[in-house]
């Protein structure tokens, strides 16, 4: 088992795509090459849509409207998965694990991210129903989640994307992991109280850590914020 005290976590707030991808790569050259026992990174992304290895160009079908918004970017990225976007309010989680080490399959280390995700959901008091296929989180008004991973020599990358409060008419720029005329939600729908990225984040990661893949003593899973990574903060810095 891997132990909560070597796991880091890091929130890097509000930044672009390409520095996330970045950020990752890092964790992961630590994982896989320097054994180190694993990442969890989350933020918020200024606008980008991503495109996954089974994205068609006709997947963005209203490209007048990122004409109009000159911020956008456009990135192909190597995980699975198909056309999705992120704008500021949608918190991105990367968790960076080996998956060999935890003896977790591709589908059920899905199937655990779906579950904290679910769980934190409902912390949240709001109910979502997750599925594998197609992979995502569901509420009974829209899909508020979306997953897509790179598996790469057994350390994964990439991971979710959860509507908490970003503006859901951008999603009718594209089609959104294949899905033609889906209906979106977002936390801030469901909830009275206002809660952050940053807020939601905090309770996902001590969820994921305390399941049984990861961690059994639930003792050491207090002040999960306050651990953020010295390693990624100092490569922060070089933004």
């Amino acid at each position: 088992m891997i132990e909560l005290k070597s796991i880091e976590s890091y929130y890097w707030g509000l930044e672009f795509y390409s520095q996330t991808l970045l950020l990752q790569e890092q964790a992961w050259k630590k994982v896989c090459l320097e054994d180190h026992p694993g990442f969890i990174l989350a933020g918020e992304v200024r606008p980008t849509i991503t495109q996954g290895i089974r994205a068609q160009s006709s997947d963005i079908f209203n490209p007048q409207i990122l004409a109009e918004k000159k911020d956008w970017k456009i990135f192909q990225v190597k995980r699975g998965g198909e056309t999705t976007l992120h704008s500021p309010g949608q918190l991105v989680i990367y968790p960076i694990f080996n998956l060999k080490k935890l003896k977790l399959g591709v589908r059920e280390y899905v199937s655990l991210l779906l579950r904290v995700s679910v769980e934190t959901f409902r912390h949240f008091g709001v109910e979502v129903q997750s599925q594998l296929n197609p992979v995502g989180l569901f509420t009974n008004t829209g899909k508020i989640g979306f997953c897509g991973l790179q598996i790469k020599n057994g350390v994964s990358q990439h991971g979710l994307s959860l509507n908490i409060q970003n503006d859901l008419t951008l999603f009718n720029s594209i089609i959104s992991c294949g899905m033609k005329s889906a209906s979106y939600d977002k936390l801030q729908n469901n909830s009275k109280v206002q809660i952050s990225p940053h807020n939601f984040f905090n309770h996902w990661a001590e969820k994921a850590c305390l399941e049984g893949n990861l961690q059994k003593n639930q003792t050491l899973a207090t002040n999960w914020s306050s651990r953020d990574s010295a390693f990624l903060k100092s490569f922060a810095l070089e933004f």
